[in-house]
């Protein structure tokens, strides 16, 4: 492998590794937990969105 290509290599693996960890962690929990996690935590961001084809379901996401 070249100089350019280990560096190439290097950079792509560093950037995985960033992105992993800028992701999170992703869990399901109870609605009560979930607005107890909310009213702890001030100016917390919440995303909402909504789909399904034959009945409508609710997906949350809090960045806290």
């Amino acid at each position: 492998m070249s100089a350019g290509a280990a560096d190439g290599a290097a950079a792509a693996a560093a950037a995985i590794a960033q992105a992993i960890k800028a992701s999170g962690v992703i869990v399901h929990v109870e609605p009560d937990d979930f607005l107890g996690m909310l009213r702890r935590q001030p100016g917390a961001l919440v995303v909402h969105a909504t789909g399904g084809f034959i009945r409508t379901n609710y997906k949350y996401l809090a960045c806290l």
